[in-house]
């Protein structure tokens, strides 16, 4: 009985790690539910940004991409899926209400709220770090000619969120304290340089993307 117990105790730890496997989600959805997560969360990060703004966009950025940056988004596009799923709801497909909306947004505030403090402590490196992973213009030039914008920035967004963002932050962070030129005098150098394997791989996922939408 003892080792049945370690044995469902270890398939659980599994599952609860299970969202990605080396910086990529174990998961896959259907591409509609991935376009509408996609959109959610950039509306969010938007009224995030105006949220922390103090009259700065820049600074409100900066904060909006550190707290979200922080939170657990393959958990949280899981949870807002499998809901989108078991209601047939969709907003490109125009057949979701605002409440249902609110609904979803709830699953993000809940999460959001435990780290509005952490802002007034944040380092600012750190903020840039998220910053530059969650802008969608830095992995869809290669195809910037060939669809129109809206479905090419949702294509973009779709990409990012295929990937364990914490896990990708480490990766980068490490990279900047123990790779980074020692005579880098510009912290935004430094992440270019050590967010080149996350631009790579995001970049040929938004193309993998564009393929499913079409």
């Amino acid at each position: 009985m003892k080792k049945i117990a370690l044995i469902f105790g270890i398939l659980f730890l599994l599952k609860a790690n299970a969202w990605a496997v080396n910086g990529k989600d174990s998961n896959q959805y259907d591409i509609i539910n991935e376009a509408d997560y996609a959109v959610l969360l950039y509306d969010l990060k938007n009224s995030l940004i105006t949220q922390l703004s103090q009259n700065n966009p820049i600074d409100g950025e900066y904060r909006a991409s550190f707290i979200i940056g922080n939170l657990n988004l393959l958990k949280n596009k899981e949870s807002i899926i499998k809901i989108m799923k078991q209601e047939n709801s969709s907003i490109l497909n125009r057949n979701i209400t605002s409440d249902k909306i609110k609904q979803l947004n709830n699953i993000f505030a809940q999460t959001i709220n435990a780290h509005l403090t952490t802002v007034k402590t944040m380092e600012l490196s750190d903020a840039l770090i998220y910053m530059y992973m969650q802008m969608p213009e830095l992995y869809g030039k290669k195809w910037i000619k060939n669809y129109p914008k809206s479905m090419l920035h949702n294509a973009e967004n779709i990409a990012i969120s295929r990937f364990d963002n914490r896990y990708w932050f480490t990766n980068i962070k490490n990279c900047i304290q123990t790779e980074a030129p020692k005579d880098t005098s510009d912290i935004t150098d430094a992440i270019t340089e050590c967010i080149k394997d996350y631009k790579n791989i995001v970049s040929k996922e938004t193309g993998t993307v564009l393929k499913q939408l079409e």
